[in-house]
């Protein structure tokens, strides 16, 4: 009997000790991305972002005393799966969310999250169609009514004069809206833009179809929007017809995979990066050694999402008063990056004009 009272006496003990260790259970924060099929890449890289700066926080004690715990869910590029995702998640004792990282899914989501007064930050959703929208949703990224036009007016400036436009209707939520954007400032700036080609990736096309008709249209330069696998394969077949047309793309195109899946195909492509690798040295070091691989943009503004959560939980760790938190912080300092947002949750940030030269990316200005 002495025994059994001294065992119990014990465990008793130790978990005492165990729940002194922190002041409650851990604090959920949910990952939702695209881990399945052709628009894997940014969600793979993003996901390693968040789970840095969760590690980060975790080794400086936490939040409150609290371990902070990610969980994930994949949305498999699909309205239905992402919405079933982000419930998950919220029945999980998720705080909030970072994700997701197309800007198809992330429309419901983003209806979705603001019924369920729960902050989802999107970290590179950059379709207009988000943009000034009283909800629950914020993003770290800036949307493309910026970015595209900026990149017109760095095609118009290396002298192109007609352009045409080629994108992917299945993530129509950015190309869209990324394409009228660049068309307009293109024009508006004495250039011609010539009927766009459309193709749905889910639907198997032929890059080698899609290359001859953009070819055919007597265009100097060619404005695609479409994931980084897809880039490499339409610049291959560019590069087969030895075509002399300037590739531009957006941030979608231009991750880290790139250039290992495109090779020399894609030398002379021009794009604008979010990332400012010279500025972010010290950060793109942590991530190689922590994962073995350079990061690309997605990575950083998946880390930048989640630690723009992890200041505003450190103030107080209550999901209920999470929004109004943000908002009322609004200025968040991640690293070497200042993220400011507006009434709405929207950032407008500086993106950096780039070109592929042998297989590297360079900037397209480089200082004297």
């Amino acid at each position: 009997m002495q025994r059994r009272v001294l065992i119990h006496l014990l465990v008793g003990l130790l978990l005492f000790l165990v729940s002194s260790c922190g002041d409650g259970p851990s604090l959920r924060i949910g990952f939702l991305g695209t881990f399945t099929g052709r628009f894997s890449d940014l969600s793979m890289s993003g996901h390693n972002g968040a789970i840095l700066a969760v590690e980060e926080c975790n080794k400086a004690g936490g939040i409150q005393g609290r371990t902070v715990e990610l969980l994930e869910e994949d949305d498999r590029a699909d309205e239905a799966s992402a919405l079933a995702g982000l419930r998950s998640l919220e029945s999980r004792g998720c705080v909030a969310v970072v994700g997701p990282m197309i800007s198809k899914t992330a429309l419901p989501v983003a209806a979705e999250a603001t019924r369920l007064n729960l902050v989802v930050v999107g970290p590179t959703i950059s379709t207009n169609q988000l943009t000034g929208i009283d909800d629950s949703f914020f993003r770290v990224y800036t949307p493309s009514e910026y970015t595209s036009r900026q990149l017109a007016r760095e095609v118009h400036a290396l002298g192109m004069r007609r352009v045409i436009g080629l994108y992917d209707l299945t993530n129509r939520a950015h190309t869209e809206g990324a394409y009228f954007a660049f068309r307009d400032e293109f024009l508006k700036l004495g250039g011609e833009v010539l009927p766009p080609i459309t193709f749905a990736a889910n639907e198997q096309p032929s890059f080698t179809s899609l290359a001859h008709r953009v070819v055919d249209q007597g265009a100097d330069s060619v404005f695609v929007l479409m994931s980084t696998m897809d880039t490499a394969l339409f610049s291959q077949c560019l590069w087969k017809l030895r075509s002399k047309l300037l590739l531009c793309c957006s941030d979608w195109s231009g991750t880290g995979d790139l250039a290992e899946f495109a090779g020399r195909s894609i030398d002379g492509l021009v794009f604008l990066h979010s990332m400012d690798p010279q500025a972010n040295r010290a950060w793109v070091a942590n991530y190689r050694k922590r994962f073995g691989k350079t990061p690309d943009f997605a990575a950083l503004r998946c880390y930048e999402a989640a630690w723009v959560l992890l200041q505003a939980l450190a103030k107080d760790p209550a999901r209920a008063t999470l929004r109004t938190q943000l908002l009322g912080l609004r200025s968040f300092q991640v690293g070497e990056s200042l993220i400011e947002f507006d009434a709405f949750g929207d950032v407008v940030r500086a993106h950096h004009p780039y070109r592929f030269v042998a297989g590297k990316m360079e900037p397209l200005h480089p200082n004297p």
